[in-house]
């Protein structure tokens, strides 16, 4: 009984002193971003810190361009390797990015069934092909599970930040709450 009881005080006073690296961390993160003013270096240093701080194969930037209607991904990286930059269609909403973005509110996707890496029609047309491509002609994963933020603007979504795994139930409360602070500086940053 000793021993367990040990043992949960150890277990709980190491979860506690990560909870305090993660917020340390965040807060780093934070001051980085919105100093940058440039996009491409803005995604790369979003994606640098959410790898040490959230478990995901695949992370994702979307800008959201709403005359065009179209959901930018021009910054998608596999288990560190980029993917082709694509786009989603606002008028087709079945993926989970455009669903977010569309709904203002984020996701979190336990079990992923539907196939990630096809493209919609929109996207079809303007990529020539009708899957994800990594840009070094690997296959994307398959995803078991996902997370989605909108990156809000004066309640306005200027974008998403997505992070899938090939696991099932890979996210959770602690990593949404990183990822929708992430996108709360993201969005700062784009302003």
């Amino acid at each position: 009984q000793l021993a367990r009881e040990k043992q949960l005080a150890e277990t709980q006073r190491e979860a506690a002193e990560k909870a305090r690296r993660d917020i340390a961390l965040l807060s780093e993160i934070g001051r980085r971003i919105t100093a940058i003013r440039d996009p491409e270096a803005i995604c790369q240093t979003l994606y640098e810190h959410a790898r040490e701080l959230v478990p995901a194969d695949v992370f994702g930037v979307g800008r959201v361009d709403w005359q065009e209607r179209l959901l930018h991904y021009d910054f998608v990286r596999q288990q560190g390797r980029p993917v082709r930059p694509y786009v989603r269609s606002l008028d087709i909403p079945d993926q989970p990015s455009v669903q977010c973005v569309l709904e203002a509110r984020e996701l979190v996707l336990t079990h992923i069934t539907q196939d990630h890496r096809v493209l919609d029609e929109v996207a079809r047309r303007r990529a020539g092909t009708d899957r994800l491509q990594l840009l070094d002609q690997g296959e994307p994963i398959v995803a078991g599970s996902g997370l989605y933020v909108p990156m809000l603007l004066k309640d306005q979504v200027i974008g998403v930040i997505g992070v899938v795994s090939e696991r099932e139930a890979a996210f959770g409360p602690a990593e949404l709450d990183i990822l929708r602070t992430l996108g709360a500086y993201a969005a700062v940053a784009y302003d």
